[in-house]
């Protein structure tokens, strides 16, 4: 627990989520303003680390989670959910704007649970709507990352 001494603790769990995600995809580690990005290549998938939070993204959607509200435990869970599960992205376009996109996370074998909704107010409201579904594969295979994520459970 050496390396850590001057982490306070979710950026503990982000460093161990961090050396994870290494081993199994290629991620990319930035400093910015706030803290630390680390996006994993060829995907939307996204977390921030800022001295205050830990934030956990999917495209435009995401979700803070402050340890000062004991909710570390269900960041941890939606991240693995964004790994190992399938996404269906449903589009809704205007004409040919795109107005807004839901993230969704498959929980049980064709059943979805909603993961976000970002929207913007600048589209031609008039036009009939449109929408397509895509469906995005699991980055990672759980069961290959399983002892991993115990680890960084005992973390906490």
């Amino acid at each position: 627990m050496e390396k850590y001494q001057h982490m306070v603790h979710h950026q503990k769990i982000f460093k161990e989520i961090s050396d994870l995600l290494s081993k199994h995809v290629a991620v990319k580690l930035d400093e910015v303003d706030y803290g630390t990005q680390l996006t994993i290549d060829e995907t939307e998938i996204w977390l921030d680390c800022d001295p205050h939070e830990l934030t956990i993204g999917y495209g435009l959607v995401h979700h803070h989670y402050n340890p000062n509200h004991n909710d570390l435990k269900k960041a941890i869970e939606q991240l693995i959910n964004v790994l190992t599960r399938r996404k269906r992205i449903t589009t809704y376009h205007k004409g040919n704007r795109i107005f807004k996109r839901k993230t969704e996370i498959e929980v049980q074998n064709g059943k979805f649970e909603h993961f976000g909704t970002a929207m913007t107010w600048a589209f031609p409201f008039w036009r009939r709507t449109t929408k397509t579904i895509q469906f995005h594969e699991p980055l990672i295979d759980f069961i290959k990352i399983e002892n991993e994520i115990q680890a960084i459970y005992r973390l906490m």
